[in-house]
């Protein structure tokens, strides 16, 4: 039943261009947020995530680079509400 459709000479190319976007995602996304959790003192600024290896960023900097840019600034600024509340005691 799958054997036609794992022979389809278009089957390799279809699975990859909608896979390796996302798994490129998914791991740079893991490397992200350990760069910014790392307690190291002398860090390198974490790589943003992105989905195509090689253009890194140039897809979402073409297609609305403010709205881009607004998007990345507020989450940094989540990440940093984030941990801020992680170091301070809870007295109740």
């Amino acid at each position: 039943m799958l054997a036609p459709v794992l022979a389809h000479p278009y089957f390799f190319l279809i699975i990859s261009t909608v896979l390796f976007p996302y798994i490129t995602y998914q791991l740079t996304t893991i490397l992200f947020y350990r760069t910014v959790r790392s307690k190291a003192i002398l860090k390198t600024p974490p790589t943003i995530p992105y989905w195509v290896p090689g253009l890194f960023h140039t897809i979402g900097l073409a297609f609305g680079g403010s709205a881009y840019f607004g998007k990345l600034m507020y989450e940094s600024r989540l990440e940093k509400r984030r941990q801020a509340n992680e170091r301070q005691p809870r007295i109740w």
